[in-house]
């Protein structure tokens, strides 16, 4: 078939498909790169890292609080509720915990959601939220507590299926 294309269309139409066909590519990637919301950009990076040392203070004083937080997350008829269960060292549920949890995707750089804590009373030391976890894959939870003058601050990652 190709044989019977005389030279000069046939050299010029190989030219003009790989032209094409680059153009084509090009296009792609940049769709596919642009596709998830482009570049993310981290609020306040800057005082983030000035401040490194103070977020590193604070991860060991939640470390030698020894409080522990579990997250599952269960299905309602229409949504997804998380349920947080906080233990102390001792294994005794921590109760009366005041704050928020934060939803966080880990390819996103800000929060996509932010829920003020609530204590299931059926369960002590167990607070349930409705977060909209719009679609399954990984999920960070970040929780921000405070018992009195004890401050606990965890970042929990869970699969969502």
């Amino acid at each position: 078939m190709f044989s019977k294309i005389p030279p000069h269309i046939a050299w010029p139409g190989f030219i003009v498909f790989l032209f094409v066909l680059g153009a084509s590519v090009t296009l792609s990637m940049v769709w596919i790169a642009r596709s998830d919301g482009g570049a993310q950009v981290v609020d306040n990076y800057y005082e983030k890292a000035v401040n490194w040392d103070e977020t590193v203070s604070r991860r060991n004083a939640v470390e030698r609080l020894g409080w522990k937080a579990f997250v599952s997350v269960e299905r309602d008829a229409d949504n997804r509720r998380l349920r947080l269960n906080v233990i102390d060292r001792d294994g005794l549920p921590v109760s009366g915990l005041a704050g928020v949890v934060r939803l966080h995707r880990p390819e996103i750089a800000g929060s996509l959601a932010e829920v003020i804590l609530s204590e299931d009373p059926a369960i002590p030391g167990s607070y349930r939220c409705a977060m909209p976890f719009g679609r399954n894959g990984l999920w960070d939870i970040e929780v921000e507590a405070t018992l009195d003058t004890l401050q606990y601050w965890d970042r929990i990652r869970v699969e969502i299926r």
